[in-house]
C-alpha cells in the first residue's frame, strides 16, 4: 500500500519541506494553514496546496498561535510523524501541541523521530508500513526554532517516500519482428560478457508508485487509447559509463518527443532518461574492461526506425533495479492502432 498523500500546516521549515518532498516524488499534498496563509517568514508560497481555516486557534489551545491548523491536519490525517531533534531542541508549544492531539483527542498513530538520526530513514519507513498510512500528516519545528531543519527534512523525507513507494518504469515495447531480433543480441552479448539478460525496451518514463497500481494502470491505459502508434528514428550507437546506459541505440521519436512528455506530464513526478530514447543492448559497470568499440563494429546493421505497439508498467520485485532477474511486468496494454 503506498503513501498517497501528505498533509502539513505550511510552516517554514518541516512543514514546507515535507510539501517539497511530496511534490518532489509525486505524492499528492495539501492540509490545513493559517487564515491568511501566514507563517514565520511571511506567506506561504502559493504552490502549496492548502486551505485556510476559519479562525486562528483552537480552542484547546488558545494560548498557541495557529493551533486550529495543526488540530485539524491531525485530525484529517490517518497518522502524524513529528520530526524534532532529540538534543538542542527549544521549547515548541505548536510541536508541542501537536502530539498532544494526536495522542489524547484523536489517538491516531503518532511517531516522534529525531530528523538526525541515522535510523530515521528506515524507523519511519518501518512505521509507515505497519500502520498501513496513505494520508500522513507531518510537523516539526520551524526554521527559526531550528535553523537548517527544513533542508534535513526534506532530504530524509524523500529517501523515506522512496522506500515506502516502490519504483516502476514504464516501457515501450518494439512491435515482434524488431523485439526478437534485439532479444538476441542482448542474449548473446550477456551470454559472451557476463552482463545480465533483459528483454528489449525504451524506458518511457520512470517514478515511485504515488497512488495505488490501479489507478496507474488505468492511466496506461488511458494514454494507450489517445496516443496511438509510436514509431521512432535511429540514430546509432551510444555509450556512457552508467550501469544502465553502458552500451545502447538512440532514438529519436519521429515528429518529436511527444510520447515522452505525454507520459510525464501525465504521470506527476516521473522523470524520462536523462540520456533521452535509447534501447539497451547492455548493462555493465566494468567500464574499460568490455571493448565497447569493437563490439558496435560486429552487431547487425540498424534499421532506421523502430516501431512500438505495448506499454508495460515494469517494477522490481525488491525495490531494486540492479537485481534483473526480479524485475516484474505488472501491467501491459497495447497502444491503439
Amino acid at each position: 500500500m503506498a503513501l498517497t498523500k501528505i498533509v502539513s500546516g505550511g510552516q517554514d521549515g518541516v512543514d514546507q519541506a515535507a510539501l517539497r518532498a511530496a511534490q518532489a516524488l509525486g505524492v499528492a499534498c495539501g492540509g490545513w494553514c493559517p487564515p491568511g496563509r501566514k507563517c514565520n517568514s511571511g506567506v506561504i508560497p502559493e504552490v502549496f496546496p492548502l486551505q485556510e481555516t476559519p479562525y486562528d486557534r483552537s480552542p484547546d489551545a488558545p494560548a498557541t498561535p495557529r493551533s486550529l491548523r495543526t488540530e485539524w491536519n491531525v485530525r484529517d490525517s490517518a497518522a502524524t510523524v513529528i520530526f524534532r531533534p532529540s538534543i538542542g531542541t527549544k521549547d515548541d508549544p505548536g510541536t508541542d501541541f501537536t502530539e498532544r492531539c494526536a495522542k489524547e483527542k484523536y489517538r491516531r498513530p503518532c511517531l516522534a523521530c529525531d530528523p538526525y538520526s541515522p535510523k530515521a530513514v528506515l524507523r519511519v519507513a518501518r512505521w509507515i508500513a505497519a500502520h498501513e498510512i496513505q494520508t500522513l500528516n507531518v510537523a516539526g519545528p520551524s526554521e527559526d526554532t531550528i535553523s537548517g531543519i527544513g533542508n534535513q527534512v526534506f532530504d530524509l523525507l524523500t529517501k523515506i517516500i522512496q522506500v515506502v513507494n516502490p519504483p516502476f518504469s514504464l516501457w515501450l515495447i518494439p512491435a515482434p519482428q524488431r523485439r526478437r531480433a534485439f532479444r538476441a543480441t542482448i542474449t548473446r552479448l550477456a551470454k559472451k560478457y557476463r552482463t545480465p539478460r533483459f528483454w528489449p525496451h525504451v524506458t518511457a518514463c520512470s517514478g515511485y508508485l504515488a497512488a495505488d497500481l490501479a489507478s496507474l494502470r488505468a492511466e496506461v491505459d488511458r494514454l494507450c487509447r489517445e496516443l496511438g502508434p509510436v514509431r521512432m528514428a535511429v540514430n546509432g550507437y551510444g555509450q556512457a559509463d552508467t550501469y544502465f546506459t553502458f552500451l545502447f541505440i538512440r532514438l529519436k521519436s519521429v515528429g518529436g518527443d511527444t510520447v515522452f512528455r505525454a507520459f510525464t506530464d501525465a504521470i506527476h513526478g516521473t522523470t524520462a532518461p536523462a540520456v533521452g530514447p535509447h534501447l539497451s543492448l547492455m548493462y555493465s559497470d566494468t567500464g574499460n574492461e568490455i571493448p565497447r568499440h569493437e563490439i558496435v563494429q560486429k552487431l547487425p546493421r540498424l534499421p532506421r526506425s523502430i516501431a512500438f505497439e505495448e506499454v508495460q508498467i515494469v517494477m522490481p520485485q525488491d525495490g531494486n533495479w540492479h537485481d534483473v532477474d526480479r524485475w516484474e511486468v505488472r501491467h501491459s496494454a497495447r497502444l491503439r492502432d
